[in-house]
């Protein structure tokens, strides 16, 4: 006997309907059922009561009509679902990561690093996968909130510790920045940011600026550093006030020598504006020997550079947490603990605004107020 097995046919997700009207005409619509969810859609379509011939044609031909559109969104829904655009095909792969790449073309420095976390760690929240952007929706994007809560600080190898509160509301605003941009350019229907309340959103705090005082930052040169390079390029920091970014790409072609006067020429790579720093002689002491690379400064990795800060300060005896941006903020408030004035300060830092460098002076000012406090009654 021949065994008969029945053909399992798979469901179609998008079928046509039919309802029928009060004047006996049938309208057409789409029964969409996608991601566990149902909706409607109707053509404004209708097939009339077939009373004549061309009743009957003009039925069929709006039943092709139909079956087309049905078609259409079938092969819109696949291409969707296999990682390409639905608008016309004109972007290619409609991905999350894919978008935030684009975006990232337009950046330099800092900000093109916090982009790449930000990718980083929305490819850890969805376990690897590739984020569609149908995916994103509310229970998304508030999902993604509560990672940022427990996510782990890759600046730190080895170690449970997660980014600050601070750092979490810097990867929301580049996300909400990144959901902006995709809602505007139809990637997205609506803005799944809208819905959230501003106590859902991760709240910056302002935090306390760490800089060194003199005493410290003679305690950190007397003191052994386990990596020698990163000791000399942060105490080269503390005197003139460059970034990490900038110090890791500073260049022998980037220091020039003009009448008796050393200065570091270059384009800073946050801003891309060009600076120009003259080095006094406590700085050109923690200049390397010129070797046969061009760059100056030979640096592992940031993990392994904030390591061996760290290492270094508590060998020092100093109870603070070091990074390279203490050290340019050192820079800034010893320049006007000793008499500079806020706009030279600005102009070496590279800031556009001086209101940036504002900050600065308020640590001296409330320097000032404690320092006349101590003076005793009498």
């Amino acid at each position: 006997m021949k065994k008969h097995t029945k053909t399992l046919k798979a469901k179609e997700p998008i079928r046509l309907r039919f309802r029928e009207l009060a004047n006996g005409n049938k309208s057409i619509h789409l029964d969409c059922y996608t991601d566990g969810k149902r909706q409607y859609e109707f053509l404004k379509l209708y097939l009339i009561p077939e009373r004549t011939p061309q009743d009957k044609e003009k039925n069929a031909e709006t039943l092709r009509l139909a079956k087309a559109i049905q078609a259409q969104k079938i092969v819109e829904l696949q291409n969707e679902a296999h990682g390409f655009n639905i608008s016309g095909g004109k972007r290619g792969k409609a991905n999350l990561i894919d978008f935030i790449d684009k975006i990232m073309t337009t950046k330099r420095g800092t900000t093109k690093r916090n982009y790449i976390n930000l990718s980083s760690h929305l490819t850890e929240y969805a376990a690897g996968k590739i984020i569609m952007f149908k995916q994103i929706d509310n229970d998304f994007v508030s999902g993604f909130i509560k990672y940022l809560k427990t996510a782990k600080n890759r600046c730190y190898k080895n170690s449970n510790k997660t980014i600050s509160n601070n750092t979490q509301g810097l990867y929301y605003i580049l996300f909400a920045t990144v959901m902006k941009l995709a809602t505007k350019e139809d990637y997205l229907k609506k803005n799944p940011i809208d819905h959230l309340r501003a106590t859902d959103k991760p709240q910056q705090t302002e935090t306390e600026t760490l800089f060194l005082n003199i005493e410290e930052l003679q305690q950190l040169i007397n003191a052994k550093c386990g990596n020698e390079n990163v000791k000399n390029a942060f105490i080269f920091s503390c005197y003139c006030g460059l970034r990490i970014s900038d110090i890791k790409g500073l260049k022998w072609e980037n220091i020039h020598t003009d009448k008796k006067q050393t200065s570091i020429y270059l384009k800073q790579q946050k801003t891309q504006a060009q600076n120009y720093i003259p080095l006094s002689v406590e700085a050109l002491q923690y200049l390397p020997q010129k070797g046969i690379s061009n760059t100056i400064f030979d640096l592992p990795t940031l993990p392994t550079i904030n390591n061996a800060l760290n290492k270094w300060s508590k060998t020092a005896g100093i109870n603070k947490h070091l990074t390279f941006h203490v050290a340019r903020h050192t820079h800034a408030t010893l320049l006007l603990t000793l008499g500079a004035d806020i706009y030279t300060v600005s102009k070496l830092l590279g800031h556009k605004k001086v209101t940036t460098t504002q900050i600065y002076a308020k640590i001296i000012d409330e320097k000032k107020r404690a320092a006349v406090n101590l003076i005793p009654k009498f």
